[in-house]
């Protein structure tokens, strides 16, 4: 005698479903994203990149795992574990984050970035790091040539109150009255014409009649 059993899969296909969605979702947002993100194993394998990673790092589309964090990071310098998101994540941090450090392409050439790492954690357990990182290439473009502003226009202006101290002592020296006599309304006055010409490069007669005698300048 046969018997039938029977079992209701309906659960098992709306989580199906549901951890489909989720895996199309993920990946759309991994797509979109303007920045690189890639994930290693402990190891420093890639386990997967998204579009902008592989593209900035020049990598085959077709083959992204086939690449480690030693491709990509660390190329002759000596120091280059002090700043390894692998090395720190390995070591119990929570998060390492690193500025203007340097990523290499496939192809030989190499790029500024920004990245930060965070560990990939199952039932406690690490098994992986995500680093997500943004080329800073135009942004430090931009820094150069506003510091280069900055210098040019510190240099203008030193320029500028050199000329502007030299002119003072050329009119100080070469227009000085100390050497006359007097305090009467009519001596000041004529002094006082003298002060508005001496800047010019043309001759002026100035007539002027003090208290006790008639001055004339000829500048």
């Amino acid at each position: 005698m046969r018997s039938l059993v029977f079992q209701d899969v309906s659960k098992l296909k709306q989580a199906e479903t549901e951890l489909a969605l989720l895996q199309r979702r993920s990946t759309l947002v991994l797509a979109a994203a303007g920045e690189g993100i890639c994930g290693f194993d402990c190891e420093g394998n890639v386990t997967f990149a998204n579009p902008t990673a592989t593209e900035m790092l020049a990598w085959s589309l077709e083959s992204p795992q086939a690449q480690s964090i030693h491709n990509i990071f660390g190329r002759d310098e000596l120091n280059a574990e002090a700043y390894c998101p692998i090395h720190h994540i390995m070591g119990g941090k929570s998060q390492f984050k690193a500025s203007n450090k340097i990523f290499w392409r496939a192809d030989g050439s190499n790029f500024p970035v920004d990245f930060i790492s965070t560990p990939i954690m199952e039932d406690d357990k690490l098994q992986g790091i995500v680093v997500v990182f943004s080329d800073i290439t135009q942004r430090k473009l931009a820094e150069q040539k506003l510091n280069q502003a900055l210098v040019e226009i510190k240099q203008l202006k030193d320029r500028l109150q050199d000329e502007n101290t030299y002119l003072q002592e050329q009119i100080n020296y070469n227009h000085q009255f100390t050497d006359i006599l007097g305090q009467s309304d009519s001596l000041k006055a004529a002094l006082k014409q003298v002060e508005q010409v001496a800047p010019t490069e043309t001759t002026v007669l100035i007539l002027g009649e003090t208290d006790y005698l008639r001055v004339h300048y000829m500048i």
